[in-house]
């Protein structure tokens, strides 16, 4: 569905990210407070906030020149270690998304292990941290070490919640977009399943995060041949995203190319180009030179189509 509102959309997208910004400094009273000294890297703070909206923002270059400055600041002013963890971390977030895979496990393990030694045993910090080492080994096709590092992850948050609290949503999903990696679609879909019911009693079906896993139940019911339930969810994930972003932002690419798919395993070729040039616009704003490659190539196997389903799964 294309905005009909472009002026409106500009002005919401603006909300967005001004409300991320505010978010973010709120933040900085209660984050990397080392022993009575909250105040000791406030610029490294603040460069940490802008570099958040950045991401947001898909300014990925941006965002890790702050990123390093804030490091930098961090290392020189000896700040406490649980603090220090926060900006590698940050940096290893960041490089895993540009696909900088092995500086991103260097630097998220150090903060992993930063983390294990400033903090108490099981503290949840850790397993976020986890759940970005996950990520990284996925993105490294080492599954074994994903997963190894989801269960651990899991347990920590056991420590502090029930299963069917909303918090170990995301951990769901993360399994879930592993176990789909792996084609073990049936087990995928269960976890899915899980974390849509507890994501939809906590935001709604109209949020944000309900939209983005959504997305991530259509891939997986595209990838089952279930393409009538996978385009529904679609189309509903589409128009919240539109909504809130506008078409012709970056983070609605997955979802443009998934319709895609499913216009393409349905027969009809002609409608898939439309989602395609709608992704491709988003990626072309960004940008990123690297960002707008792996577009090209993933829309050149849509076109091609798929012989194997392995073929379908893609590293995202």
């Amino acid at each position: 569905m294309i905005s009909k509102n472009p002026l409106g959309h500009v002005v919401l997208r603006g909300k967005i990210v001004f409300s991320l910004l505010i978010f973010s400094l709120i933040l900085l009273n209660f984050s990397g407070v080392c022993h009575g000294e909250p105040h000791r890297n406030t610029s490294g703070k603040m460069l940490r906030s802008m570099a958040r909206v950045s991401i947001a923002s898909g300014e990925y270059s941006k965002a890790q020149a702050l990123l390093e400055r804030a490091l930098e600041l961090a290392e020189k002013n000896k700040v406490c270690d649980s603090e220090r963890a926060v900006y590698l971390i940050d940096l290893a977030y960041l490089y895993r998304y540009q696909n900088n895979l092995g500086k991103a496990e260097k630097l998220c393990k150090e903060g992993l292990r930063l983390q294990e030694e400033s903090l108490y045993e099981n503290h949840p910090h850790i397993a976020y941290t986890l759940r970005t080492l996950a990520s990284i080994h996925q993105a490294q096709n080492r599954h074994i070490q994903a997963r190894a590092a989801l269960d651990r992850a899991v347990m920590v948050m056991l420590c502090h919640h029930a299963a069917d609290e909303h918090v170990m949503a995301p951990f769901y999903v993360d399994i879930g977009k592993l176990l789909t990696a792996q084609v073990n679609l049936t087990e995928a879909e269960e976890y899915f399943l899980k974390a849509i019911s507890l994501i939809n009693k906590s935001y709604g079906p109209n949020h944000l995060y309900t939209s983005t896993v959504l997305v991530d139940l259509a891939k997986l019911y595209t990838l089952q041949g279930k393409y009538s339930k996978a385009e529904s969810l679609i189309d509903k994930a589409l128009a919240v995203l539109e909504k809130s972003y506008g078409s012709k932002h970056f983070l609605t690419v997955p979802a443009f190319l998934t319709k895609a798919k499913i216009c393409r395993a349905t027969g009809n070729y002609t409608e898939s180009e439309d989602p395609l040039r709608m992704a491709l616009a988003a990626v072309h704003k960004t940008g990123n030179l690297a960002r707008i490659v792996k577009f090209q190539q993933q829309a050149a196997r849509v076109r091609a189509g798929y012989g194997a389903i392995a073929k379908v799964i893609e590293k995202d």
